[in-house]
């Protein structure tokens, strides 16, 4: 009768060690996808500054005529209180919004030799790059995430600690 008990408690020992050891992959592949995400709203909120940046010196020079509604509309609100998809609804217009800004500085010359205006679209050019490889990192560690918690072992610890899927960004 001894060695049964022995037996139920190395059963019941073991099977906590596996489910502490598939929560703790669980919660730091989750950290690891907030984590990228976090990185990826950094480089969103520096993209969203430099844009509005860009959209005021066009606006304020002398050569270009031009005043751009969307301005007052996507720069009106503060980015960082708003929710996750308000987010990448707006960042997502803001692109647009960027692409005619630099389609206005291609078509005027004038506005190609101003010097602040030439640094902006430098510094939105290198944030592009970064900015894409974040992106990609985000989406890998959501589908990380994601397809570990469609596995079964992890499926019912996830339910039991309450660990969520990611959604991601497309």
């Amino acid at each position: 009768m001894d060695w049964i008990v022995w037996i139920i408690t190395a059963i019941i020992a073991l099977l906590c060690i596996v489910v502490i050891a598939v929560f703790y992959n669980l919660t730091k592949l989750q950290e690891d996808a907030r984590e990228k995400y976090l990185k990826l709203e950094s480089y969103r909120i520096e993209r969203w500054e430099m844009t509005k940046k860009l959209a005021e010196c066009i606006e304020k020079f002398p050569d270009v005529d031009k005043k751009y509604e969307e301005t007052k509309y996507l720069f009106g609100r503060d980015y960082l209180i708003l929710s996750k998809e308000e987010k990448s609804i707006y960042f997502q217009e803001m692109e647009g919004f960027l692409a005619k800004l630099l389609m206005e500085v291609k078509n005027h010359s004038s506005l190609q030799c101003e010097e602040k205006i030439r640094n902006i679209c430098k510094r939105l050019n290198e944030e592009t790059v970064m900015y894409h490889n974040a992106e990609m990192y985000y989406e890998h560690s959501v589908h990380c995430l994601n397809d570990k918690i469609d596995k079964v072992p992890e499926r019912y610890v996830a339910r039991i600690f309450g660990i969520q899927k990611e959604p991601g960004l497309k």
